[in-house]
């Protein structure tokens, strides 16, 4: 069983990807417009610890854009707001996860829409969980024949550059673009540079949660809820 597992994990990053120069890579349009990825190289993360309640997937994005600063990003933006995550779900779009999230918001820093404090917007971002329902699934269309017991499956969480999607509870300050992709969702939103554009809040402190290669070259390495809301007022 043990082997099966281990074929299994491989198979669900196969059901991503194509062979090229024998690497694993995927062709993935994502819906940012200004940080589509065009092919991104799959990782499996190291899933020998048990206690994990899922296997994890690591997506490398090749970006179309990157930013240096907290002027570029609101520069970009539709709309720039802090709120709290109350709600999220995953949906299967071109067998890649993506995460809907339901944000109440609490402030306003910069809209072009009629956004308004107290009001829930939706936001849209690649990644997320491939439940054990849906692998299984994939796995009997591909291989009918063949015997796995669905509840020794884990889920599978899929991320991008180790940046997971918004989580229920988390308090944000986010730069956010109007959502035009392919997911069946109405007047949602998608963070501008799939990562870049999402500000983590603990009480007064500010967590910029990048890859490490880009946050060393973002200029703006803000600590404070405070000097955040300064540096996006500045730039009006």
């Amino acid at each position: 069983m043990r082997r099966k597992l281990i074929f299994l994990t491989f198979f669900i990053v196969a059901l991503f990807t194509i062979n090229s120069n024998n690497k694993l890579e995927q062709i993935l349009k994502l819906d940012n417009k200004n940080s589509a990825t065009t092919i991104s190289v799959i990782n499996p993360v190291d899933n020998n610890d048990n206690s994990l309640e899922y296997d994890i997937v690591d997506t490398k994005p090749h970006l179309i854009k990157y930013f240096n600063n907290i002027e570029e990003l609101k520069q970009y933006s539709d709309i720039v707001i802090e709120g709290i995550v109350k709600n999220t779900r995953n949906v299967i779009y071109t067998q890649t996860p993506f995460t809907i999230s339901e944000i109440e918001i609490t402030e306003v820093y910069e809209s072009n829409n009629n956004i308004i404090k107290g009001s829930t917007i939706c936001v849209v971002e690649p990644g997320g969980i491939m439940d054990k329902e849906f692998l299984y699934k994939k796995y009997k269309e591909k291989f009918p024949d063949k015997y796995i017991d669905i509840n020794k499956i884990k889920p599978v969480k899929h991320r991008f550059d180790g940046m997971p999607p918004l989580d229920k509870g988390e308090h944000i300050i986010v730069f956010l673009n109007k959502y035009t992709g392919g997911v069946k969702v109405e007047n949602c939103y998608e963070p501008v540079g799939i990562y870049y554009g999402k500000f983590y809040i603990d009480y007064n402190k500010v967590e910029h949660k990048l890859p490490k290669y880009l946050k060393d070259k973002f200029e703006d390495k803000v600590k404070t809820k405070e000097e955040l809301i300064n540096l996006i007022n500045k730039t009006k």
